[in-house]
């Protein structure tokens, strides 16, 4: 069983919706045009961290440190706290 990436997960559970398949068939498409997006940026995000390999960030003379979780929250800015 190989895994799904999210937006795969809606669509999968939403096309066996019959009733939205057939009232609002336009509402997978509009999801399913995300599918290019995401993978476009789960590729970014891999290049990101392999160029990243070390861990840590150079700005000019500082270096911070980017954990997976720094890098979510300041790449998608979701205005929530970093947990």
């Amino acid at each position: 069983m190989t895994d799904k990436t999210p937006i795969q997960s809606i669509l999968s559970i939403l096309t066996s919706h019959n009733k939205l398949n057939k009232e609002c068939p336009e509402v997978l498409e509009i999801i399913e045009s995300y599918l290019v997006y995401e993978r476009y940026t789960i590729e970014k995000a891999f290049r990101t961290g392999k160029e990243l390999g070390n861990s840590y960030v150079e700005c000019g003379e500082d270096k911070s440190y980017l954990t997976a979780n720094k890098y979510y929250y300041q790449t998608f800015n979701t205005g929530q706290d970093e947990v």
